[in-house]
Protein backbone atom coordinates (compact mmCIF):
# COMPACT_ATOMS: atom_id res chain seq x y z
CA UNK A 1 0.00 0.00 0.00
CA UNK A 2 2.82 2.40 0.81
CA UNK A 3 4.49 1.67 -2.52
CA UNK A 4 1.23 2.23 -4.40
CA UNK A 5 0.68 5.50 -2.54
CA UNK A 6 4.21 6.71 -3.31
CA UNK A 7 3.63 6.12 -7.04
CA UNK A 8 1.22 9.07 -6.96
CA UNK A 9 3.04 11.08 -4.31
CA UNK A 10 4.61 14.21 -5.76
CA UNK A 11 7.14 14.56 -2.93
CA UNK A 12 8.23 10.93 -3.30
CA UNK A 13 8.61 11.40 -7.07
CA UNK A 14 10.78 14.51 -6.59
CA UNK A 15 12.98 12.70 -4.05
CA UNK A 16 13.39 9.71 -6.41
CA UNK A 17 14.31 11.97 -9.34
CA UNK A 18 16.79 13.90 -7.19
CA UNK A 19 18.41 10.65 -6.02
CA UNK A 20 18.59 9.36 -9.60
CA UNK A 21 20.21 12.61 -10.72
CA UNK A 22 22.85 12.30 -7.99
CA UNK A 23 23.58 8.69 -8.98
CA UNK A 24 23.60 9.41 -12.71
CA UNK A 25 20.68 7.04 -13.49
CA UNK A 26 18.20 9.74 -14.44
CA UNK A 27 17.73 8.38 -17.97
CA UNK A 28 16.42 5.06 -16.69
CA UNK A 29 14.65 6.25 -13.52
CA UNK A 30 12.75 9.26 -14.86
CA UNK A 31 10.51 7.38 -17.36
CA UNK A 32 9.52 4.83 -14.69
CA UNK A 33 8.73 7.49 -12.06
CA UNK A 34 6.78 9.73 -14.43
CA UNK A 35 4.97 6.73 -15.95
CA UNK A 36 3.85 5.42 -12.55
CA UNK A 37 2.76 8.93 -11.53
CA UNK A 38 0.72 9.36 -14.72
CA UNK A 39 -0.88 5.90 -14.48
CA UNK A 40 -1.90 6.47 -10.84
CA UNK A 41 -3.58 9.79 -11.49
CA UNK A 42 -5.06 8.48 -14.72
CA UNK A 43 -6.84 5.73 -12.81
CA UNK A 44 -8.07 8.24 -10.21
CA UNK A 45 -9.30 10.58 -12.98
CA UNK A 46 -11.19 7.85 -14.86
CA UNK A 47 -12.80 6.59 -11.65
CA UNK A 48 -13.84 10.09 -10.54
CA UNK A 49 -15.32 11.01 -13.94
CA UNK A 50 -17.15 7.70 -14.14
CA UNK A 51 -18.65 8.19 -10.69
CA UNK A 52 -19.72 11.74 -11.58
CA UNK A 53 -21.38 10.55 -14.82
CA UNK A 54 -23.23 7.79 -12.96
CA UNK A 55 -24.55 10.22 -10.35
CA UNK A 56 -25.51 12.81 -12.96
CA UNK A 57 -27.30 10.19 -15.07
CA UNK A 58 -29.33 9.05 -12.09
CA UNK A 59 -30.48 12.58 -11.33
CA UNK A 60 -31.18 13.35 -15.01
CA UNK A 61 -33.35 10.24 -15.44
CA UNK A 62 -35.29 11.09 -12.30
CA UNK A 63 -35.98 14.64 -13.51
CA UNK A 64 -36.83 13.54 -17.07
CA UNK A 65 -39.30 10.76 -16.30
CA UNK A 66 -40.55 12.09 -13.00
CA UNK A 67 -39.27 9.20 -10.96
CA UNK A 68 -38.42 10.38 -7.51
CA UNK A 69 -35.11 9.28 -6.10
CA UNK A 70 -35.66 6.88 -3.29
CA UNK A 71 -34.53 8.22 0.01
CA UNK A 72 -31.87 6.31 1.81
CA UNK A 73 -33.39 4.04 4.37
CA UNK A 74 -32.39 4.16 7.94
CA UNK A 75 -33.55 3.04 11.33
CA UNK A 76 -34.74 5.48 13.93
CA UNK A 77 -33.70 4.58 17.44
CA UNK A 78 -36.74 6.38 18.82
CA UNK A 79 -39.82 7.92 17.25
CA UNK A 80 -40.53 11.59 17.32
CA UNK A 81 -42.56 12.73 20.31
CA UNK A 82 -46.01 14.27 19.84
CA UNK A 83 -46.20 17.95 19.01
CA UNK A 84 -47.74 18.99 22.30
CA UNK A 85 -48.58 22.55 23.39
CA UNK A 86 -45.32 24.06 22.08
CA UNK A 87 -45.24 23.38 18.32
CA UNK A 88 -42.45 25.83 17.52
CA UNK A 89 -40.18 24.30 20.14
CA UNK A 90 -41.03 20.80 18.82
CA UNK A 91 -40.17 21.92 15.29
CA UNK A 92 -36.77 23.33 16.30
CA UNK A 93 -35.77 20.27 18.29
CA UNK A 94 -37.06 17.48 16.05
CA UNK A 95 -37.10 18.91 12.51
CA UNK A 96 -34.50 21.66 12.18
CA UNK A 97 -30.80 20.91 11.99
CA UNK A 98 -31.38 17.25 11.24
CA UNK A 99 -29.88 17.13 7.76
CA UNK A 100 -27.57 14.25 6.94
CA UNK A 101 -23.92 15.04 7.42
CA UNK A 102 -21.43 13.92 4.77
CA UNK A 103 -19.30 10.91 5.49
CA UNK A 104 -16.19 13.06 5.78
CA UNK A 105 -17.76 14.97 8.68
CA UNK A 106 -18.50 11.71 10.47
CA UNK A 107 -14.93 10.52 9.90
CA UNK A 108 -13.59 13.74 11.45
CA UNK A 109 -15.97 13.40 14.41
CA UNK A 110 -14.92 9.80 15.02
CA UNK A 111 -11.24 10.80 14.88
CA UNK A 112 -11.84 13.60 17.39
CA UNK A 113 -13.69 11.22 19.70
CA UNK A 114 -10.86 8.71 19.56
CA UNK A 115 -8.26 11.40 20.22
CA UNK A 116 -10.35 12.72 23.11
CA UNK A 117 -10.83 9.47 25.02
CA UNK A 118 -7.63 7.62 24.19
CA UNK A 119 -5.72 9.60 26.83
CA UNK A 120 -7.84 8.51 29.84
CA UNK A 121 -7.85 4.89 28.62
CA UNK A 122 -4.06 4.85 28.33
CA UNK A 123 -3.72 6.62 31.68
CA UNK A 124 -5.85 4.02 33.45
CA UNK A 125 -3.94 1.15 31.79
CA UNK A 126 -0.60 2.70 32.73
CA UNK A 127 -1.83 3.25 36.28
CA UNK A 128 -2.86 -0.40 36.55
CA UNK A 129 0.53 -1.56 35.28
CA UNK A 130 2.40 0.76 37.68
CA UNK A 131 0.13 0.10 40.63
CA UNK A 132 2.95 -1.01 42.94
CA UNK A 133 5.40 1.66 41.80
CA UNK A 134 6.23 4.85 43.65
CA UNK A 135 3.61 7.56 43.27
CA UNK A 136 5.12 10.52 41.45
CA UNK A 137 3.46 13.75 40.28
CA UNK A 138 3.18 12.51 36.70
CA UNK A 139 1.90 9.03 37.47
CA UNK A 140 -0.79 10.22 39.87
CA UNK A 141 -4.05 9.40 38.10
CA UNK A 142 -6.05 12.33 39.52
CA UNK A 143 -3.42 14.89 38.50
CA UNK A 144 -3.06 13.44 35.02
CA UNK A 145 -6.82 13.26 34.50
CA UNK A 146 -7.20 16.85 35.68
CA UNK A 147 -4.80 17.97 32.96
CA UNK A 148 -6.83 15.97 30.43
CA UNK A 149 -10.12 17.47 31.65
CA UNK A 150 -8.73 21.02 31.42
CA UNK A 151 -7.48 20.47 27.89
CA UNK A 152 -10.64 18.76 26.62
CA UNK A 153 -13.00 21.15 28.38
CA UNK A 154 -11.64 24.18 26.55
CA UNK A 155 -11.33 22.43 23.15
CA UNK A 156 -14.73 20.69 23.15
CA UNK A 157 -16.33 23.66 24.90
CA UNK A 158 -15.22 26.06 22.17
CA UNK A 159 -16.36 23.63 19.46
CA UNK A 160 -19.83 23.43 20.97
CA UNK A 161 -20.01 27.21 21.41
CA UNK A 162 -19.15 27.78 17.75
CA UNK A 163 -21.67 25.09 16.76
CA UNK A 164 -24.38 26.84 18.80
CA UNK A 165 -23.53 30.20 17.25
CA UNK A 166 -23.61 28.79 13.70
CA UNK A 167 -26.89 26.99 14.41
CA UNK A 168 -28.47 30.19 15.74
CA UNK A 169 -27.11 32.33 12.89
CA UNK A 170 -28.98 30.21 10.33
CA UNK A 171 -32.26 29.86 12.23
CA UNK A 172 -34.05 32.90 10.75
CA UNK A 173 -32.19 33.23 7.46
CA UNK A 174 -32.88 29.59 6.61
CA UNK A 175 -36.61 30.23 7.00
CA UNK A 176 -36.32 33.03 4.44
CA UNK A 177 -34.24 30.95 2.02
CA UNK A 178 -36.67 28.02 2.23
CA UNK A 179 -39.56 30.49 1.77
CA UNK A 180 -41.22 29.34 4.98
CA UNK A 181 -40.81 32.58 6.91
CA UNK A 182 -44.10 34.10 5.67
CA UNK A 183 -45.91 30.86 6.43
CA UNK A 184 -44.45 30.94 9.93
CA UNK A 185 -45.79 34.45 10.46
CA UNK A 186 -49.34 33.36 9.56
CA UNK A 187 -49.47 31.17 12.67
CA UNK A 188 -51.13 32.57 15.82
CA UNK A 189 -47.79 32.56 17.65
CA UNK A 190 -46.34 35.93 18.57
CA UNK A 191 -42.80 36.98 17.74
CA UNK A 192 -41.57 36.28 21.26
CA UNK A 193 -42.62 32.63 21.08
CA UNK A 194 -40.94 32.17 17.71
CA UNK A 195 -37.68 33.81 18.80
CA UNK A 196 -37.50 31.99 22.14
CA UNK A 197 -38.07 28.65 20.40
CA UNK A 198 -35.25 29.47 17.96
CA UNK A 199 -32.99 30.37 20.88
CA UNK A 200 -33.70 27.19 22.84
CA UNK A 201 -33.45 25.11 19.67
CA UNK A 202 -29.99 26.55 19.02
CA UNK A 203 -28.82 25.48 22.47
CA UNK A 204 -30.30 21.99 22.30
CA UNK A 205 -29.46 21.53 18.63
CA UNK A 206 -25.90 20.48 19.54
CA UNK A 207 -27.00 17.61 21.75
CA UNK A 208 -24.08 15.51 20.57
CA UNK A 209 -21.61 18.16 21.77
CA UNK A 210 -23.37 18.44 25.12
CA UNK A 211 -23.21 14.65 25.52
CA UNK A 212 -19.51 14.83 24.61
CA UNK A 213 -18.86 17.34 27.39
CA UNK A 214 -20.91 15.33 29.89
CA UNK A 215 -18.82 12.24 29.16
CA UNK A 216 -15.61 14.22 29.75
CA UNK A 217 -16.91 15.59 33.05
CA UNK A 218 -18.17 12.17 34.15
CA UNK A 219 -14.78 10.53 33.52
CA UNK A 220 -13.12 13.37 35.43
CA UNK A 221 -15.43 12.83 38.41
CA UNK A 222 -14.95 9.04 38.44
CA UNK A 223 -11.15 9.21 38.21
CA UNK A 224 -10.79 12.03 40.75
CA UNK A 225 -9.58 14.55 38.18
CA UNK A 226 -12.56 16.85 38.71
CA UNK A 227 -14.15 18.05 41.93
CA UNK A 228 -17.92 18.43 42.30
CA UNK A 229 -17.53 22.15 43.01
CA UNK A 230 -15.45 22.53 39.87
CA UNK A 231 -18.09 20.60 37.92
CA UNK A 232 -20.80 23.02 39.03
CA UNK A 233 -18.54 25.95 38.11
CA UNK A 234 -17.86 24.44 34.66
CA UNK A 235 -21.55 23.79 33.95
CA UNK A 236 -22.56 27.34 34.88
CA UNK A 237 -19.72 28.87 32.84
CA UNK A 238 -20.49 26.82 29.73
CA UNK A 239 -24.22 27.56 29.98
CA UNK A 240 -23.64 31.32 30.18
CA UNK A 241 -21.22 31.34 27.25
CA UNK A 242 -23.57 29.12 25.23
CA UNK A 243 -26.45 31.53 25.91
CA UNK A 244 -24.35 34.44 24.65
CA UNK A 245 -23.33 32.51 21.51
CA UNK A 246 -26.95 31.63 20.76
CA UNK A 247 -28.09 35.22 21.29
CA UNK A 248 -25.28 36.60 19.12
CA UNK A 249 -26.15 34.16 16.34
CA UNK A 250 -29.82 35.12 16.54
CA UNK A 251 -28.94 38.80 16.23
CA UNK A 252 -26.98 38.29 13.04
CA UNK A 253 -29.64 35.91 11.73
CA UNK A 254 -32.28 38.62 12.18
CA UNK A 255 -30.18 41.44 10.71
CA UNK A 256 -28.42 39.58 7.87
CA UNK A 257 -29.85 38.80 4.45
CA UNK A 258 -28.20 35.40 3.94
CA UNK A 259 -27.10 32.47 6.05
CA UNK A 260 -23.51 32.74 4.85
CA UNK A 261 -23.18 36.35 5.91
CA UNK A 262 -24.79 35.68 9.29
CA UNK A 263 -22.51 32.70 9.91
CA UNK A 264 -19.35 34.60 9.00
CA UNK A 265 -20.27 37.55 11.20
CA UNK A 266 -21.15 35.27 14.12
CA UNK A 267 -17.88 33.35 14.00
CA UNK A 268 -15.87 36.56 13.60
CA UNK A 269 -17.57 38.25 16.56
CA UNK A 270 -17.17 35.18 18.76
CA UNK A 271 -13.43 35.22 18.05
CA UNK A 272 -13.17 38.99 18.59
CA UNK A 273 -15.14 39.03 21.85
CA UNK A 274 -13.36 35.94 23.18
CA UNK A 275 -9.74 36.66 22.22
CA UNK A 276 -9.51 39.85 20.14
CA UNK A 277 -9.05 42.05 23.18
CA UNK A 278 -5.62 40.52 23.76
CA UNK A 279 -4.39 42.52 20.78
CA UNK A 280 -4.89 45.66 22.88
CA UNK A 281 -2.80 44.12 25.65
CA UNK A 282 -0.09 43.22 23.12
CA UNK A 283 0.14 46.92 22.24
CA UNK A 284 -0.08 48.32 25.76
CA UNK A 285 1.91 45.61 27.55
CA UNK A 286 5.35 46.75 26.34
CA UNK A 287 4.51 50.31 27.40
CA UNK A 288 3.82 49.14 30.94
CA UNK A 289 7.01 47.08 30.93
CA UNK A 290 9.18 50.02 29.86
CA UNK A 291 7.52 52.48 32.23
CA UNK A 292 8.46 50.49 35.31
CA UNK A 293 7.50 51.93 38.67
CA UNK A 294 6.89 50.38 42.12
CA UNK A 295 3.14 50.02 41.47
CA UNK A 296 3.23 49.21 37.78
CA UNK A 297 3.92 45.51 38.22
CA UNK A 298 0.98 45.12 40.60
CA UNK A 299 -1.34 47.01 38.25
CA UNK A 300 -0.18 44.91 35.30
CA UNK A 301 -0.86 41.70 37.22
CA UNK A 302 -4.39 42.75 38.12
CA UNK A 303 -5.07 43.88 34.56
CA UNK A 304 -3.95 40.48 33.28
CA UNK A 305 -6.12 38.66 35.82
CA UNK A 306 -9.13 40.84 35.07
CA UNK A 307 -8.74 40.45 31.32
CA UNK A 308 -8.30 36.69 31.60
CA UNK A 309 -11.15 36.11 34.04
CA UNK A 310 -13.70 38.63 32.77
CA UNK A 311 -13.17 38.75 29.02
CA UNK A 312 -11.66 35.37 28.06
CA UNK A 313 -14.04 32.37 28.03
CA UNK A 314 -11.24 29.93 27.22
CA UNK A 315 -9.34 30.81 30.39
CA UNK A 316 -12.48 30.48 32.52
CA UNK A 317 -13.20 27.06 30.99
CA UNK A 318 -9.74 25.93 32.06
CA UNK A 319 -9.88 27.62 35.46
CA UNK A 320 -13.31 26.19 36.27
CA UNK A 321 -12.05 22.58 36.12
CA UNK A 322 -8.52 23.21 37.38
CA UNK A 323 -9.19 21.89 40.88
CA UNK A 324 -9.10 18.10 41.26
CA UNK A 325 -9.93 15.93 44.26
CA UNK A 326 -6.30 15.83 45.39
CA UNK A 327 -5.72 19.58 45.15
CA UNK A 328 -8.92 20.36 47.03
CA UNK A 329 -8.10 17.76 49.72
CA UNK A 330 -4.56 19.06 50.16
CA UNK A 331 -5.71 22.68 50.31
CA UNK A 332 -3.35 23.90 47.60
CA UNK A 333 -5.80 26.15 45.73
CA UNK A 334 -7.07 27.93 48.83
CA UNK A 335 -4.77 30.93 48.54
CA UNK A 336 -5.09 34.54 47.58
CA UNK A 337 -4.28 33.98 43.91
CA UNK A 338 -6.94 31.32 43.59
CA UNK A 339 -9.60 33.47 45.21
CA UNK A 340 -8.69 36.50 43.06
CA UNK A 341 -8.95 34.57 39.81
CA UNK A 342 -12.20 32.93 40.94
CA UNK A 343 -13.73 36.33 41.80
CA UNK A 344 -12.66 37.77 38.44
CA UNK A 345 -14.16 34.75 36.69
CA UNK A 346 -17.47 35.10 38.55
CA UNK A 347 -17.60 38.82 37.74
CA UNK A 348 -16.98 37.94 34.11
CA UNK A 349 -19.81 35.40 34.11
CA UNK A 350 -22.18 38.00 35.51
CA UNK A 351 -21.07 40.45 32.81
CA UNK A 352 -21.58 37.89 30.03
CA UNK A 353 -25.05 37.13 31.43
CA UNK A 354 -26.01 40.81 31.39
CA UNK A 355 -24.64 41.16 27.86
CA UNK A 356 -26.72 38.17 26.74
CA UNK A 357 -29.89 39.61 28.30
CA UNK A 358 -29.37 43.05 26.73
CA UNK A 359 -28.54 41.58 23.33
CA UNK A 360 -31.59 39.30 23.45
CA UNK A 361 -33.89 42.23 24.25
CA UNK A 362 -32.43 44.21 21.34
CA UNK A 363 -32.80 41.19 19.04
CA UNK A 364 -36.41 40.68 20.17
CA UNK A 365 -37.26 44.32 19.41
CA UNK A 366 -35.59 44.07 16.01
CA UNK A 367 -37.46 40.83 15.25
CA UNK A 368 -40.81 42.43 16.18
CA UNK A 369 -40.04 45.31 13.86
CA UNK A 370 -39.01 42.88 11.12
CA UNK A 371 -42.25 40.92 11.41
CA UNK A 372 -44.35 44.14 11.72
CA UNK A 373 -45.73 43.01 15.05
CA UNK A 374 -44.59 45.87 17.23
CA UNK A 375 -48.09 47.36 17.29
CA UNK A 376 -49.42 44.23 18.98
CA UNK A 377 -47.17 44.84 21.94
CA UNK A 378 -49.10 47.98 23.01
CA UNK A 379 -51.86 47.59 25.57
CA UNK A 380 -55.36 47.41 24.10
CA UNK A 381 -56.96 49.07 27.12
CA UNK A 382 -54.82 52.21 27.04
CA UNK A 383 -56.46 55.60 27.35
CA UNK A 384 -55.46 56.72 23.86
CA UNK A 385 -56.85 53.55 22.31
CA UNK A 386 -60.19 53.93 24.10
CA UNK A 387 -60.46 57.56 23.05
CA UNK A 388 -59.68 56.71 19.42
CA UNK A 389 -62.26 53.91 19.32
CA UNK A 390 -64.89 56.14 20.95
CA UNK A 391 -64.36 58.89 18.37
CA UNK A 392 -64.46 56.39 15.52
CA UNK A 393 -67.78 54.89 16.66
CA UNK A 394 -69.39 58.27 17.24
CA UNK A 395 -68.34 59.56 13.80
CA UNK A 396 -69.56 56.49 11.89
CA UNK A 397 -72.97 57.15 10.21
CA UNK A 398 -75.75 54.61 10.64
CA UNK A 399 -77.08 53.19 7.36
CA UNK A 400 -80.86 53.52 6.85
CA UNK A 401 -80.95 50.06 5.28
CA UNK A 402 -79.66 48.37 8.42
CA UNK A 403 -81.87 48.43 11.51
CA UNK A 404 -80.13 49.87 14.53
CA UNK A 405 -78.71 47.26 16.88
CA UNK A 406 -78.89 49.49 19.89
CA UNK A 407 -77.40 52.73 21.06
CA UNK A 408 -73.68 53.25 21.03
CA UNK A 409 -72.13 53.04 24.46
CA UNK A 410 -71.82 56.37 26.20
CA UNK A 411 -68.81 57.61 28.12
CA UNK A 412 -70.24 56.25 31.36
CA UNK A 413 -70.87 52.86 29.76
CA UNK A 414 -67.33 52.89 28.32
CA UNK A 415 -65.90 53.54 31.74
CA UNK A 416 -67.95 50.66 33.18
CA UNK A 417 -66.70 48.40 30.38
CA UNK A 418 -63.14 49.17 31.35
CA UNK A 419 -63.75 47.42 34.65
CA UNK A 420 -65.01 44.27 32.94
CA UNK A 421 -62.77 41.27 32.38
CA UNK A 422 -60.78 41.08 29.15
CA UNK A 423 -62.85 38.27 27.66
CA UNK A 424 -66.14 40.21 28.08
CA UNK A 425 -64.85 43.56 26.86
CA UNK A 426 -66.45 45.13 23.81
CA UNK A 427 -64.37 44.97 20.63
CA UNK A 428 -65.34 47.03 17.56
Amino acid sequence: LLGFYNKGNLVSAIVAIKAAADLGTLATTLPAVVGSYAITYGIITVASVGLAIARLRRVALAQTYGKAIKARGGMRIWNRPPVGPFPMFWKEINCEGGSRSPWLAWVIIIILLVLTFIWPVMAVIRRCLDFYQEVRPWNNLATEMNIWVCFCNVIVGYLTLFAIGVRASTSITTEREKQTFDTLLTTPMDSGSILSAKWIGSLLGVRFGILWLLMIWAIGIVTGGLHLVSLLFAVVAWTIYAAFAATLGLWFSVTSKSSLRATVWTIAMLIITGAGHWLIWACCGPMLAFSYSPGTEKVAQYLLKAQAGILTPGFVMVWSVLASEDTIRSGDPWNREWWEMTIFSLVGLVGWSIASAVLYSVTSARFRKLTHREEFMSADNSTEERRRQRELRSATPVSPWVPPMGALPSDETEDEMDDEPEEFRYRP
